[in-house]
């Protein structure tokens, strides 16, 4: 083999390990969130309701209700949570963020903490699936799809504001002022108050009504008919400025 021959050889080998070191380090890391939706997964994306009215308890009025919700991304990232109001000062709300990942009859979500929940699942039709409990086979909701915008989505679950001390100048430190709103999937809304001054000045007020929203525009439709419009900028995934209708003025809301 003459010296150029060899030559060419040894340039060729160079070049070829050269490209793939290269290809090596332009790989992209696999994640969950790059892997593609199979088809049964596509099926859920959206939010999905289940509703108890009045609240399962025996308490409150017949407008008191528990609803379940999650809601599926194209990138598997799922929010689940629930919302219920039972009387005017019992109103609670939790959400969790988990991943979201599903065969042709099991739905696991992943926990941030790496806590598991897997169950079975089976659709009735494009709108309604039954969602049974881990580990069960006869305990199932059926949550209903939702027909939300991906601003709307974003508004989902209890929002709150709170003023302490109480901006009346009354009441000690711990003395406080606190409004809040719930928005459900269904698009159905809480809204009210809690205010402590005293020991003996004590007050909160509730009302339900429906809601909608834009882009940059949040609708209140009172049981009454009339409606309140207001605007309203996202700082973060939990912080909201709500501006009073018609105005400037505005109170930065906290996701419970």
């Amino acid at each position: 083999m003459t010296k150029t021959l060899k030559k060419i050889i040894f340039l060729a080998l160079i070049s070829m390990y050269l490209i793939s070191c290269s290809n090596s380090n332009n790989e992209t890391p696999t994640t969950q969130a790059s892997i593609p939706l199979n088809a049964n997964e596509n099926k859920f994306i959206g939010t999905w309701q289940y509703m108890e009215t009045p609240y399962p308890s025996g308490v409150g009025g017949p407008t008191s209700f528990y609803k379940s919700y999650f809601n599926i991304n194209a990138d598997r990232t799922a929010v689940t949570g629930a919302n219920e109001f039972v009387t005017s000062t019992q109103n609670n709300s939790n959400y969790e963020n988990r991943t979201f990942s599903a065969t042709a009859t099991t739905y696991t979500f992943t926990l941030s903490n790496g806590t598991i929940e897997t169950g079975n699942y089976e659709f009735i039709d494009v709108t309604h699936v039954k969602m049974y409990s881990p580990g069960s086979s006869t305990l199932f909701r059926i949550y209903t799809k939702q027909n939300l915008n991906t601003n709307e989505v974003k508004l989902i679950g209890k929002w709150q504001y709170m003023v302490t001390p109480h901006p009346s100048g009354l009441g000690g430190s711990t003395s406080y002022y606190k409004t809040y709103f719930i928005c459900n999937p269904d698009r159905t809304s809480v809204r009210g108050f809690n205010e402590f001054v005293t020991s003996t000045q004590q007050y909160s007020g509730s009302e339900i009504c429906t809601w909608t929203a834009t882009g940059t525009t949040g609708t209140w439709t009172l049981s009454n008919g009339t409606q309140e419009t207001g605007n309203y900028e996202f700082i973060d995934a939990t912080h909201v400025k709500m501006y009073q209708t018609g105005s400037t003025s505005f109170a930065i809301y906290t996701k419970q």
